[in-house]
């Protein structure tokens, strides 16, 4: 554990692991959830998405972690003929008022990715009031028309200025029109994000090394190439210019550390 990084999502107060070096994952905005924000001293924010990100806390608006799995092996479009009435979702917003008709409308809180699949492939309409989950795509990989029940007081581009995170999503019920026009648009762009998400964690466990100022166990090239392996299973990945530079200045903090070190041993 002396030597291990850990990660706790936004919820989690203080360090229950007693770890020496943390990382902090925003997964939605901070206090959002818990009313309480009791984070430490010297850890490292990441956040999701732009969105969750609060820069009173992680002034550093590059620290993007984006993990999801997508799960195409279940979610997808079975091209019924005859979808019939709707389902719906709580999750993160339980405890909001019911808007929609019951009727011919089933809960999917608590089943499984195949069950849910399997429903989404029955039902014209996905009703969400959970505003931030990955089941708002899900279901329109599935053909199922997605409607996020809105936040009061929160428009579209306060929810998700993002568009491409808003494809195959209606805001309301006034929107259903988009949301049918975009989700064509929906698995292409996850397919994509998939791709980005690879080198996402690549640079993740980059940043993370530089800012514990870990020992690095794989040689570094200043000119922006890090060899992973040895010999002929060495793979070349190019360092993000920002993370470049932190490491330089990595660099540059322990060669001046070295100097003093020889400056006193020279007085000694």
């Amino acid at each position: 554990m002396e030597n291990a990084i850990i990660v706790y999502p936004e919820v989690t107060n203080g360090n229950p692991l007693n770890a020496k070096n943390v990382v902090r994952w925003f997964l939605h905005k901070p206090g959002f959830h818990t009313g309480n924000i009791d984070y430490g001293q010297d850890e490292l924010y990441f956040f999701f998405q732009p969105k969750f990100n609060d820069p009173m806390i992680n002034k550093n608006l590059n620290n993007l972690l984006q993990l999801v799995y997508f799960r195409e092996d279940v979610y997808k479009n079975k091209r019924l003929k005859h979808r019939v009435g709707s389902c719906y979702m709580m999750r993160k917003g339980k405890g909001r008022k019911i808007v929609h008709d019951l009727a011919e409308s089933v809960c999917i809180d608590g089943m499984t990715h195949e069950e849910i699949a399997s429903i989404f492939n029955k039902v014209k309409y996905f009703i969400s009031y959970d505003l931030y989950t990955m089941y708002n795509r899900f279901a329109a990989l599935c053909g199922c028309i997605t409607i996020v029940i809105p936040e009061e007081n929160i428009s579209e581009d306060e929810w998700q200025p993002v568009e491409e995170l808003r494809y195959g999503i209606a805001y309301g019920f006034e929107n259903i029109e988009y949301a049918r026009k975009t989700q064509s648009l929906v698995r292409p762009y996850l397919k994509k994000q998939q791709m980005r998400m690879n080198k996402n964690v690549q640079e993740f466990i980059l940043k993370c090394e530089v800012f514990f100022e870990k020992e690095i166990k794989v040689k570094y090239f200043l000119f922006g190439v890090r060899v992973f392996g040895y010999g002929s299973h060495q793979k070349q990945i190019e360092i993000p210019v920002t993370v470049r530079n932190d490491l330089i200045k990595v660099i540059r903090k322990r060669l001046e550390q070295l100097q003093m070190q020889l400056i006193d041993l020279i007085n000694q």
